[in-house]
């Protein structure tokens, strides 16, 4: 009879652990929860990376990371977590929504070409997301403004060039 009864308390013992674990988790995701609702983008960030951690399949926590970094602008790092959550297939909600925030943080880092690639991704998800369409036409248009700028300014160093060259050629003047 005791050796019969022996597996199950060693599985009784193994559950036990894995149940405190979860539960440290969701309390870390939690915390991470409150702390950003309670504008402690930074703490949060902290409780996010920390529980990511322990588990580093579920999407959502670098998703949150992603949101808390953000807000904190610390635009690199949120970038990071957001690619890393966009990568789950499983979850199209939380992809699409991580790709969208993709975007937004690449235009704070001033990559507009990969935040347009990011709001054209977020519509073949989703073709009637409107907040997409508007972020990738003001995309657009600041990505024209750019090359506008540009031609202008390749323009005015042609007539400076071609100033000088006509100053350089050209007979001194009389007074």
């Amino acid at each position: 009879i005791l050796q019969a009864m022996t597996p199950a308390i060693f599985i009784l013992i193994l559950s036990l652990p894995l149940t405190g674990f979860a539960e440290s988790v969701d309390s870390k995701i939690q915390e991470g929860i409150s702390q950003y609702h309670e504008g402690k983008f930074k703490d949060a960030g902290q409780s996010f990376s920390s529980a990511r951690v322990d588990r580093p399949d579920d999407s959502r926590i670098p998703y949150n990371q992603g949101n808390a970094h953000y807000k904190e602008g610390s635009f690199p790092e949120a970038l990071q977590a957001f690619t890393q959550s966009s990568l789950d297939k499983k979850n199209p909600d939380i992809r699409k929504n991580a790709i969208y925030n993709t975007g937004n943080t690449l235009v704070k880092l001033g990559k507009l070409k990969e935040a347009e690639s990011a709001y054209k991704k977020v519509l073949r998800l989703d073709p009637g997301d409107m907040d997409a369409k508007f972020n990738l036409e003001y995309v657009r248009k600041q990505l024209k403004k750019e090359e506008d700028q540009k031609q202008d300014s390749d323009q005015g160093n042609q007539k400076n060039e071609d100033q000088q060259a006509k100053n350089e050629h050209s007979p001194p003047e009389k007074d």
